[in-house]
This record gives C-alpha cells, structure tokens and sequence, in this order.
C-alpha cells in the first residue's frame, strides 16, 4: 500500500544529487511510515544548491520525492501555482493514502481542496502553529494582516475534514486545530530519540559556575529560532559584569550579521559559531560542555534540538511557544524576542546550584517520553488509523 506524504518543508538537491533536508524531514522521519505502508512518496519543494550537501539525508529505500517548483514567498506561489496543482493531482491519483502535514500553507493547503474534490480521504499530521512564523518580525506583506487570520482558520477546517490526525505538540495543538468528533487522534511527537541520546544519570552543579557555558542549537538560515536574542541577551549578561561563553551551533545567510552584531557588542572572546555540525556525537559533545541550553523561538511544534538538550540532562531555557511549555518547567520559559528575560532566566538558574540539579533530574525524567519505541507505538496506531480510513473501513473509535 502506497502513502503520499505532503509538506511545506524546503529541501535542497546537492553536488552529489542527493535530495538533503535542512530541517526535521529526514529520511528516518520518513522511514518510519514503511512499519506499514510498503511505499511513501514525499511531496514537497526540491531546490538545488551549489553547496556541499550538509544536511541530513531524505531519500532512501521505499522513500522517494515528488519534487516541486522551489517556490518561495507569495509571488514566487502564484507564479507556480498551476503547475504545482498538476503536479499534485498527478501525486495522488495512483496512491492508497494521504497524510498532508499542518499548518496550511500554500502548497499543503492546494492539496486539501484537491483532495476534498475527490472525495478522497486524507489524514493530518499537526506540526506546529503558524501564528509565530505570520507575526511582523518575519512575515512583511500588504496581505499579510490578512494571511494571520486566513492560515489558522484554514488549517482549523482541515483538521475538521481528517479522517484522523496526529498532534505533535499534544494538547495544546489539539485545542487550537482539533479533529472532528469521533475520528481518532494521537498525540505524537515527531521527535523520537534514540538510547544513544540519553545520559545515565542527571547532572549535579557543586558551586555556580564563573564563567557559564549556554549552548544554542538551531537554524541561521532564518532568525525563528530567535539566535538573535541569544546574542542580544549574551551583551547583556557581559554588560552586567557576568558574561556567558557562548556556542552558536548552526548555520545560514544570517551568520555574518549575528557575528557582526558580537563584534558590535564587545563578545568576540566570548562568542564560537561552530558552523552546522553533524547530528548525534558532535552535537552531544557540545551539550555535555554546556551549563545551559538556550532556544527563545518564535514559533515551534516540538523542538528536537531542546529534547535532545534534554536527554543530555542539561538544565534548559525556552520561549513558551507550541509544545515547549509540555516539556520544560514553567520557571525555565520566556517569552520569545525577549533576550532581558532570557539573561535573567539564565543567571538564575546557573547561580543556584540546587535548582540546577533538580532542573538536570527533571530534564532527563520528561525526554524519556520521547524514547523511540514508546513513540513508534503511537505512531503504529495512527498509521494504522490512517490505512483503516483510506481503505474505507471504520474510523469512529478514538486513538
């Protein structure tokens, strides 16, 4: 049985020809679905790129891509806007199955009105709320009032028109963007850790550090990681008289101007971008040096970079957005843009050993929900969900 899997996640074709992803759409993220589905077919947006491939592998046995235009803002969708239609309605005239990933942007949202002509079946994967990602600071367009009430209303109506749906965030994505009764639900995360991921034990802070070691792990390419308030917060910490050394892992166009704005700030010998580093050990090794982790995003589903924090038993800080507030205590939130709150948050936390620790025994406790095989046991029984509904059978019983 085929499944066709539809998002809004860019992907990038390098040198070598590989289709590589930049973000969360891995090919293990993927794999997943073949548990019980014998095909999956990605549909998304390829771009090619001159640049040595870097990001993590999307292809593979039994997962292969549809590949779009790589269409980007508004204009560049309407250019494009009727080839991608074909496309899509090409993508999903010979398949079983559709999961189409939320929220409802331009391509994913196409699809669902295709769908609904049909009268073919789909399912939803909830991935995060949009609201974050359409506030002024990122989204500047004359329609873009507009687009902040159009997308949430949007995916709201999608979500009503699923045969079943999956929350990556749990309750409160299932609150905002919630199923039709009856049809079953999962709560999910897209993120599954590995054993290798976890740490034996938590960690114990004898005496505050001198000179504390945060860590930040996410995208440059585009600032909704909030890196900027990272670096804005790290100037005001060594304007305090008690500065941070800070780690910047990732990379993107935005690089050189966070680098300039630490120049700006007087944090060249406090500040090291390392570049993107390769997943699993050389990410860890700079978690395991760290006092604290740091991600004041913008918008969020579940954030793989803090659970894997997490797993390392790291003490962590980060904006209540989408399904962090699930995962960290309410103590360790901010709210994003706001680097005097991520300083404050920081100090007091590395200033008091025994909240520390405690932070380190519950960090570790809450990521080991996130262990594979309890997720590929949701996941199995949303899969199945989805086959059971695709096949005409009955859906009515919730999951």
């Amino acid at each position: 049985m085929r499944l066709v899997v539809a998002t809004n996640e860019r992907f990038f074709r390098g040198p070598s020809g590989r289709i590589v992803s930049h973000g969360g759409g891995s090919y293990e993220s993927f794999e997943r679905y073949l548990g019980v589905f014998d095909e999956v077919r990605v549909v998304a947006r390829v771009e090619p790129s001159a640049e040595p491939d870097r990001g993590r592998p999307a292809e593979g046995p039994g997962v292969s891509f549809v590949e779009l235009p790589p269409f980007s803002g508004i204009s560049g969708w309407l250019s494009c806007r009727r080839q991608v239609a074909r496309q899509l309605w090409r993508a999903v005239a010979a398949t079983d199955a559709v999961i189409v990933r939320m929220p409802a942007w331009h391509l994913t949202d196409l699809l669902a009105q295709q769908l609904r002509r049909r009268r073919q079946p789909f399912a939803v994967e909830v991935l995060g709320e949009p609201r974050g990602n359409l506030s002024p600071r990122f989204f500047r367009h004359p329609l873009a009032p507009l687009m902040r009430i159009w997308i949430p209303r949007r995916t709201r109506r999608i979500c009503r028109q699923a045969r079943a749906a999956l929350y990556v965030a749990g309750d409160p994505l299932e609150k905002l963007y919630p199923a039709a009764p009856g049809v079953p639900t999962v709560d999910c995360s897209d993120v599954e850790l590995s054993s290798s991921a976890f740490v034996t034990a938590p960690r114990v802070l004898e005496s505050p550090p001198r000179l504390p070691q945060v860590v930040f792990v996410g995208s440059l390419r585009q600032l909704r990681k909030g890196a900027d308030t990272v670096v804005e917060a790290a100037g005001l910490a060594a304007a305090r008289g008690a500065p941070w050394k800070l780690t910047m892992v990732g990379d993107g166009r935005f690089r050189g101007d966070l680098e300039r704005r630490c120049n700006a700030l007087g944090l060249d010998d406090q500040v090291r971008f390392t570049g993107a580093l390769p997943a699993g050990p050389a990410i860890r090794a700079e978690l395991d040096r760290a006092h604290a982790f740091v991600l004041p995003s913008h918008s969020e589903g579940m954030p793989r970079a803090l659970l894997e924090a997490m797993a390392r038993a790291l003490p962590s800080v980060a904006s209540a957005v989408g399904g962090v507030p699930a995962v960290i205590d309410r103590r360790d939130l901010v709210a994003a843009g706001d680097p005097l709150a991520l300083e404050e948050k920081v100090r007091a936390l590395t200033r008091d050993p025994r909240r520390w620790t405690r932070t380190s025994e519950r960090n570790l406790a809450r990521s080991r929900d996130f262990d594979a095989s309890i997720l590929a046991r949701r996941r199995s029984a949303f899969l199945h969900h989805v086959r059971r509904a695709t096949a005409g059978g009955s859906n009515r019983t919730r999951g």
